[in-house]
């Protein structure tokens, strides 16, 4: 019974001490980190110690730059979703 009153004060003291949110930056360095470790794993054999690290940079860049290249399309999307309303609303009152 102890063991349970135990975890029950664990859990609730890890409840009210939430840990802070990670950072955009922080979750994309932790998905390069995982991609570069794959690839070091099952390729380093073949195209020799470094697979991992290269790996590692190019798939940050890559993140980076599906972010950005997401963020202008969101933009761009908004643009055209408002300017077809617009145009559709004169047309019916016009």
């Amino acid at each position: 019974m102890s063991n349970v009153h135990e975890a029950f004060n664990r859990a609730e003291r890890e409840f009210a001490e939430a840990a802070p949110e990670p950072t955009l930056d922080d979750l994309r360095s932790d998905l390069a980190r995982a991609i570069g470790d794959f690839a070091n794993q099952n390729f380093a054999d073949r195209y020799g110690p470094l697979v991992g690290s290269v790996v590692e940079n190019t798939a940050e860049q890559i993140l980076r730059d599906l972010e950005s290249n997401g963020m202008k399309a969101r933009t761009e999307l908004t643009f055209v979703a408002q300017e077809l309303a617009n145009r559709i609303l004169r047309g019916i009152n016009g």
